[in-house]
């Protein structure tokens, strides 16, 4: 919390965020009381705010998962091309990831990955995850639609 609070500016512009005081906010960030926690909407609403999601990613690493940020408008995107966009989001999710493994591949050349190539590489690794991730979730999106049923009788094109 401390984070979304600094990311914020502060405790005072983080209290007209959400719906916490800052006194309140105080108490939760304080090292000293761990007995304090925040709500889900207030961590929510200063994440939504900041673009910081300290505790998301948090929360994700202890239960052994990966936040993967795909963006609203790319995924809205992705989601209302159903039909047709298959092969065209699996393209995409292939090129990245062979982006990725390429600049991999070129920072290993001397045998070592140091410090300054591996952040270099991490860029073309988050493009990678976040087109896998649209892909997964369009694949999700053809399996179910919006009333429960186990997706449309026609299917989707692959052209």
């Amino acid at each position: 919390m401390v984070e979304l609070v600094e990311a914020a500016g502060g405790l005072r512009p983080a209290a007209e965020i959400c719906r916490l005081n800052k006194t309140r906010l105080g108490e939760i960030c304080s090292p000293h009381r761990d007995d304090v926690h925040a709500p889900i909407d207030v961590v929510q609403a200063l994440e939504m705010a900041t673009g910081c999601r300290a505790v998301t990613h948090y929360l994700a690493a202890r239960h052994g998962a990966l936040l993967v940020e795909m963006g609203f408008a790319e995924t809205a995107v992705v989601l209302n091309d159903l039909r047709g966009g298959v092969l065209r989001s699996n393209a995409d999710a292939v090129k990245a990831a062979a982006d990725s493994i390429s600049n991999q591949m070129a920072a290993a050349a001397d045998g070592v990955i140091d410090a300054d190539e591996a952040s270099a590489m991490l860029p073309a690794v988050e493009a990678a995850l976040q087109h896998l991730a649209r892909h997964r979730q369009l694949l999700l999106a053809l399996t179910n639609t919006a009333d429960g049923d186990a997706g449309d009788a026609e299917g989707c094109a692959i052209d």
